[in-house]
């Protein structure tokens, strides 16, 4: 390609405007004349992600505070570097 037809391509009229047709959204409305129904329980809450709590079996309880004692020690450790290089 020429290099004057590079510099009018770049900026002739059809490079510069290029439409996009409208395309429908999520159009949401809000409803403020009647009042709003809070949960009174806690079991009336919607839980939109259901969790249980995961059941430990026999013997798995000193193994979680083994975890936990891990975990624990290496934030501590994680820290103390952290505060070592920050003193630099």
């Amino acid at each position: 390609m020429p290099a004057a037809s590079r510099s009018t391509a770049r900026t002739s009229p059809a490079c510069r405007r290029i439409g996009f047709a409208p395309r429908a959204a999520l159009i949401v409305t809000a409803n403020y004349s009647r009042v709003a129904e809070v949960p009174r329980l806690p079991s009336e809450v919607v839980a939109y992600a259901p969790w249980k709590r995961p059941v430990l079996d026999t013997g798995d309880e000193a193994l979680a505070w083994i975890r936990l004692a891990l975990w624990l020690a290496c934030g501590v450790a994680a820290m103390t570097w952290y505060w070592s290089l920050a003193r630099r």
